[in-house]
């Protein structure tokens, strides 16, 4: 896992300008899924409306790799794994900080999904950690992978990708290369709400395959969903640390949260 957190968390960089990889740019790494907190962090090192005067700050991001904690020490007894998350509490509601919001004004960024830290159990034969349902997390604003559908603190961030650009140039170079692109293999991509009908048929066992109802979806409705997901690139990719405007889009809107007042 080591070599994961090398590149401020993007990892191995993949291919260079003398190997057999050299087709790849210098923007492509090999990511570890679970490094988003790594990540995540770097950027905040970097954000430029950082203040070293707590008393002027408008929101506090809490560097606790939760994620990465549950990963070391998910097959240990439920104590173990709760410990650090309780540890991090016990330190951070000791701090002014917290005290102004009671935590309302904190946020934390968890690079797995939300049910590997809603454990309701002790027992040890149940999976995950109680970080989410600790009574001190209940004024929190996390950002998860697939959050809770119940939560009212929780929102989704996405997986890293491979692709860390680093210019506006860089994206529209890859989507020209995806919309150029000839496909030949059917894969699925699971962004959106299944067609009814797909769904239906699927669960009862319908005789019609699933190539057979894809390819039955109009030639023009195919382009325009493909126009779509090629719209998404600028918003799938985490960019390389020295850009700032997708992170402070993120605090404006953790800043603009309703439940925070």
């Amino acid at each position: 896992m080591c070599k994961y957190l090398d590149n401020f968390g993007f990892g191995p960089q993949i291919g260079d300008a003398v190997s057999v990889d050299s087709r790849y740019s210098r923007s492509w790494y090999a990511t570890n899924q679970f490094t988003l907190e790594v990540i995540f962090h770097e950027k905040m090192k970097r954000y430029e409306c950082l203040n070293r005067n707590s008393s002027l700050a408008s929101a506090f991001y809490i560097p606790y790799y939760a994620g990465l904690d549950y990963r070391r020490n998910r097959w240990r007894n439920v104590a173990e794994r709760d410990a650090a998350g309780k540890e991090m509490f016990k330190w951070l509601t000791k701090q002014p900080q917290w005290k102004g919001m009671s935590g309302k004004d904190h946020f934390l960024v968890i690079g797995r999904i939300s049910r590997d830290f809603r454990r309701n159990s002790d027992n040890v034969s149940v999976r995950g950690t109680n970080l989410i349902l600790l009574p001190e997390s209940q004024n929190l604003t996390f950002l998860t992978i697939e959050r809770s559908p119940t939560s009212h603190n929780e929102f989704a961030i996405l997986y890293p990708t491979y692709f860390h650009p680093t210019s506006t140039v860089e994206i529209r170079q890859w989507q020209d290369k995806i919309k150029l692109t000839n496909r030949t293999i059917l894969f699925s991509f699971a962004g959106a709400r299944r067609p009814i009908r797909s769904q239906s048929e699927l669960r009862t066992g319908g005789k019609r395959k699933i190539e057979e109802i894809l390819r039955g979806i109009p030639n023009e409705r195919i382009i325009g969903m493909r126009e779509n997901v090629i719209r998404l690139v600028p918003k799938i990719v985490y960019t390389k640390s020295n850009r700032y405007k997708r992170m402070e889009k993120l605090l404006k809107m953790l800043l603009m949260l309703p439940w925070r007042e």
